[in-house]
């Protein structure tokens, strides 16, 4: 029955209903920006890998980035130091080398120094070893 009530039945306008879903759909924005690793879609194995790690919480650098970067579309990005960046690259790699097949190189990462190859390459080993 209460499925069936019509908006006029309850005493719905369309200026409600409009008002209604603009704070609905402003609510489901905040939280997709302010949500956790769920929100981005990332494969299962993948969010273990990243709650073993010890990610709790995107970062804001991540929580923009990461699903852009799962989509296929170039990111430069600017950040400070500490904000996630290496996180924010390595995870959408991993989630589409996942995704795809296993011929061929499927991912090259070129970083300035050894010490971040090396912080990289950490962050990729950790976050894998769930896989």
């Amino acid at each position: 029955m209460w499925g069936e009530m019509h908006n006029s039945e309850v005493g719905c306008s369309s200026d409600t209903e409009e008002l209604y879903d603009a704070l609905k759909t402003a609510q489901n924005r905040k939280q997709r920006q302010a949500g956790g690793w769920q929100t981005i879609g990332l494969d299962h194995m993948l969010f273990k890998g990243i709650q073993k790690k010890g990610f709790r919480q995107p970062t804001p650098i991540q929580r923009k980035a990461i699903p852009l970067i799962i989509d296929g579309k170039d990111v430069v990005a600017m950040s400070r130091t500490g904000s996630g960046k290496t996180a924010a690259f390595v995870i959408p790699i991993l989630q589409r080398l996942k995704h795809r097949d296993m011929k061929g190189i499927r991912a090259l990462i070129i970083e300035p120094t050894r010490e971040l190859a090396m912080q990289t390459f950490s962050v990729v080993k950790e976050v894998v070893i769930s896989f």
